[in-house]
């Protein structure tokens, strides 16, 4: 048998998240805060490159979060709980990735 990549998918439209794995599509549930996060993230469409935007920790904890308090434990949770779900092994993200200590990246393929 061929090698078949991991790849995470999102619809918009849909509002969901899902998981191919070895030809396998399964559905990722996450709580209306984590979606938040995942729109956000989610490219605006898909492009050739496949570069991911990098996104500052700032910007999500702003964008996520509805107050001024500061929230940077809260964000890193929030990132690790969706990297539970999302990553094969969490501690070698391959989507949801960290960049220069305060930035993050997500690697997600749009559908329609």
């Amino acid at each position: 048998p061929y090698f078949q990549p991991t790849e995470l998918q999102y619809s918009r439209s849909r509002n969901k998240l899902w998981r191919l794995n070895g030809g396998v599509l399964q559905e990722i549930k996450l709580r209306p805060q984590a979606l938040r996060l995942i729109d956000y993230m989610a490219p605006i469409e898909n492009s050739d490159n496949n570069i991911p935007e990098v996104f500052n920790a700032s910007d999500l904890i702003k964008k996520i979060f509805d107050d001024d308090i500061s929230r940077n434990n809260d964000l890193t949770h929030l990132i690790w709980e969706i990297r539970r779900k999302i990553e094969l092994d969490s501690g070698e993200p391959e989507f949801l990735k960290t960049e220069d200590r305060q930035k993050y990246s997500l690697k997600v393929t749009l559908l329609p």
